[in-house]
């Protein structure tokens, strides 16, 4: 009954959905953070969308075993010997992002810059809002169901094909999927490219490695929808000593000083 009057609640909610995927995983080497720093990662991650005027929803692998094809990704993922858990998450959460009906998908570790259409563009077709010179960064994505399940589908395919590989992502394939032919984007049967990209987020490396927030700063990061502060950007974002498990706070305390200092402020009362 409290899950049915959740969903009424939801349903009756006007603002759009940003949902994330997320599951625990007691393996610290798989994420590098404890269970103390992704449940703070995920606090952050809510209030700053809500803070824009989302309504935030965090699925997990139940989403994606409703799916039909489940059983079949999960066998070709299970193929794939060396993958650690995680990684497999990360596949299955395309199916998850499916069967809620599609929408938009952010990484945890992505957070809002600027408010920005919910539409979905592309007329719905799958866009990866970080674009990249190898192919699409999946940390901020938006889809229809149908492209979120073609999707899917493109990459476990993909990960059976490197089932002896040491390591594999999500990741890894988009960019397969896209280059894997000529370099200019692998073409589908309409044409196309398999996905859309757009340059709609900022990877935290390339500016958190300068030391105060400037005018280039702000230059660079104006328009941006998000910024993705992945373990990556912990590792080389020239923040002294800073680790994923610091992730959390170091994102907000920059998102609080680059609004005073670029002048950017969220337009909604939602939020803290």
């Amino acid at each position: 009954q409290q899950q049915q009057q959740q969903q009424q609640q939801q349903d009756s909610d006007e603002r759009p959905i940003m949902y994330t995927f997320y599951v625990p995983i007691e393996n610290k080497s798989e994420t590098g953070m404890s269970e103390y720093a992704n449940n703070r990662q995920l606090q952050v991650w809510q209030q700053e969308w809500e803070r824009f005027g989302w309504q935030t929803q965090i699925i997990g692998l139940e989403a994606a075993q409703r799916h039909p094809d489940y059983n079949r990704v999960k066998a070709l993922l299970d193929d794939s010997t060396r993958m650690k858990v995680y990684d497999k998450y990360c596949f299955l959460r395309w199916l998850a992002m499916s069967q809620v009906g599609g929408g938009w998908m952010s990484d945890y570790d992505t957070l809002p810059l600027v408010p920005f259409d919910s539409a979905l563009p592309n007329a719905g077709r799958l866009t990866v809002h970080e674009h990249s010179k190898r192919g699409g960064v999946p940390d901020l994505v938006s889809g229809n169901a149908e492209e979120w399940h073609r999707v899917a589908i493109a990459l476990a395919d993909n990960a059976l094909l490197h089932r002896k590989e040491s390591f594999w992502s999500d990741m890894l394939a988009m960019h397969d999927i896209y280059y894997s032919t000529d370099g200019e984007g692998e073409q589908g049967p309409d044409g196309r490219t398999l996905y859309e990209m757009a340059h709609n987020v900022l990877p935290a490396q390339v500016i958190t490695r300068r030391k105060v927030i400037d005018e280039r700063t702000c230059r660079r990061s104006k328009d941006k929808y998000a910024i993705h502060f992945s373990h990556f950007a912990m590792e080389t974002g020239g923040v002294e000593k800073a680790t994923a498990e610091d992730r959390a706070d170091i994102a907000l305390n920059w998102l609080i000083e680059w609004r005073v200092r670029c002048g950017n402020q969220p337009i909604t009362s939602f939020g803290v």
